[in-house]
C-alpha cells in the first residue's frame, strides 16, 4: 500500500495541481514532502517577489530566476549538498509530476549562481589586510530583498519579541582561494543571524574563513 498522485485542475487540495490518494500502485515517490516546501513559497508569494527582485536571466528562453531559486530551495530541502544532485531529483518522475515542471539542469543552476558574483566588489581589497569582508553585489542585495519579504510574510504578526542568535558557521572548502579558519579548517565562515522565536534567518554575510566573527 502506498501513496500516489493524480494531477487535476479542479478539486485540488493545495496550490499545486494534484491530490494525494491511497493506492496499491507502486509508482510512488519517496519525496512526497517536497511539494509542501514549494507550496509554502508560493503561498507566501515568494515566486512573484523573486521575479520582481532578482536580476533577469541572460537568456530569455528556459527557466526564470524565480524557478531556479525554487529549484535550489527544493534541492536543499531534499538534502542535496552540491548542484549536481539536482540530477537525482530530475530522475524522480513522481516528484516532477507533483511539482508540475521539470528541474533545471546543473549548468543552468550554476549560471544562475554566477549572477550573484561581481568581481568589481573585490577591486578595493586592501593589500595589507589578510582578513577582509567584500561588499555585497547587486545580485546578493536583490536576494536579501527576497529574504526580507519572506520574514515579513512568514513571521507570526502577533509576536512582539525577537531574540537574535548571531553566530558563524564553518564551511569546509577545497578551493585554492579558501583561507584557514581559527580551528584549522580551510574554507569559509559566513555569519548568520537567526530569529530564535520564528526560526527564520533574518540576515547573513558570507566571509572568508580567516575573518573573525567579531
Amino acid at each position: 500500500m502506498g501513496l500516489a498522485v493524480r494531477v487535476q485542475r479542479h478539486g485540488r487540495q493545495g496550490i499545486l495541481a494534484f491530490v494525494i490518494e491511497q493506492t496499491t500502485r507502486d509508482d510512488c515517490t519517496a519525496r512526497a514532502g517536497l511539494p509542501l516546501v514549494v507550496e509554502t513559497m508560493r503561498a507566501l508569494g515568494l515566486d512573484k517577489v523573486a521575479a520582481k527582485e532578482l536580476p533577469p536571466a541572460k537568456r530569455q528562453r528556459g527557466f526564470t530566476p524565480a524557478q531556479k531559486l525554487e529549484a535550489l530551495v527544493t534541492l536543499i530541502a531534499a538534502g542535496g549538498d552540491r548542484i549536481e544532485d539536482i540530477r537525482i531529483l530530475s530522475q524522480d518522475k513522481g516528484i516532477e509530476r507533483l511539482l508540475g515542471d521539470p528541474f533545471p539542469s546543473p549548468d543552468a543552476l550554476l549560471d544562475f549562481l554566477t549572477t550573484f558574483h561581481d568581481e568589481q566588489c573585490f577591486q578595493d581589497r586592501p593589500v595589507e589586510k589578510k582578513a577582509w569582508v567584500a561588499p555585497e553585489s547587486t545580485g546578493l542585495l536583490a536576494l536579501e530583498a527576497v529574504n526580507r519579504e519572506l520574514i515579513v510574510r512568514g513571521a507570526q504578526p502577533h509576536l512582539r519579541q525577537a531574540t537574535i542568535d548571531h553566530d558563524g558557521t564553518l564551511i569546509e572548502a577545497h578551493k585554492r582561494e579558501a583561507t584557514v579558519a581559527y580551528e584549522g579548517t580551510r574554507g569559509y565562515q559566513p555569519l548568520v543571524a537567526v530569529w530564535a522565536e520564528q526560526q527564520l534567518v533574518v540576515a547573513e554575510e558570507f566571509r572568508d574563513g580567516n575573518v573573525a566573527g567579531g
